[in-house]
């Protein structure tokens, strides 16, 4: 596999789009912050979109043809620890390599043409909206395992400076938060994240909520990505009126 322009990458994904399964894809070649590699510069028939650093830790994966060259980019990029697939051929591929026993469908949900923001039965739970003055309440409540929502952004101060965010404060402390983890129009991929402590008061639905009025203010679709057997984060997307679209594959290394 060899790098690939990213300026000629739009090209080879218009292949297969419209999905909304590439949104993030689209999102970190836009904002320069991906690495691009192809089996063939001149006629690629496979592709993989590898997050930036500080993650280096992921790669979407897309067969534009032919799956077969990925999985020499499996065994030349060791540091890859989790992968993202979308199509039966790669996934069949996949399931075949040191990547095939730790596996997690995806389900992405996304609002559709004539969507509107369903009214929230909760409306007692203030929310704000979240800037670069917040970066250090967020990084607080971010360590940990809710570090994944900076990972197309890069970090916390780019996230906020760059994207959307609002949150919901307890006691003077953040506690909740949504944010866009990745913009590639008509789509916002939004997720949230929410305190242990301050789980199950609705904290997370009411954010997501503002924040997909902001998104909307935008003229952008808002989009949701939940591992399918997560009850919780299906219905919150449900809640919020976002239909099923599209579903995909996370793989993580065998230990």
């Amino acid at each position: 596999m060899q790098d690939y322009p990213r300026d000629r990458f739009p090209a080879l994904l218009a292949r297969l789009e419209p999905r909304p399964w590439h949104t993030a894809a689209r999102f970190l070649l836009r904002s320069g912050g991906a690495r691009v590699m192809v089996d063939d510069l001149l006629r690629p028939h496979a592709a993989a979109v590898i997050m930036p650093a500080p993650s280096l830790s992921g790669a979407y994966l897309l067969s534009l043809g032919d799956a077969e060259p990925l999985r020499d980019f499996l065994a030349e990029e060791p540091g890859i620890s989790r992968l993202w697939v979308s199509d039966a051929q790669t996934e069949r591929l996949i399931n075949e390599t040191l990547f095939g026993d730790q596996r997690t469908d995806l389900t992405i949900l996304a609002a559709t043409d004539g969507w509107q923001l369903p009214p929230l039965e909760r409306t007692h739970i203030h929310t704000r909206p979240l800037g670069p003055p917040d970066a250090a309440a967020v990084t607080r409540l971010l360590r940990g395992e809710g570090e994944w929502l900076t990972d197309a952004f890069g970090s916390v101060a780019a996230l906020l400076a760059e994207g959307l965010a609002d949150g919901v404060e307890e006691g003077g402390n953040l506690v909740a938060i949504a944010a866009t983890w990745a913009i590639a129009p008509p789509y916002a991929e939004v997720g949230a994240h929410t305190d242990r402590n301050a789980r199950g008061k609705g904290y997370a639905t009411a954010c997501a909520h503002s924040l997909m009025t902001a998104v909307a203010a935008k003229g952008l679709l808002p989009q949701w990505t939940a591992f399918t057997d997560n009850v919780t984060s299906l219905g919150l997307a449900q809640l919020l009126g976002l239909v099923p679209v599209d579903t995909g594959v996370e793989y993580r290394r065998d230990e």
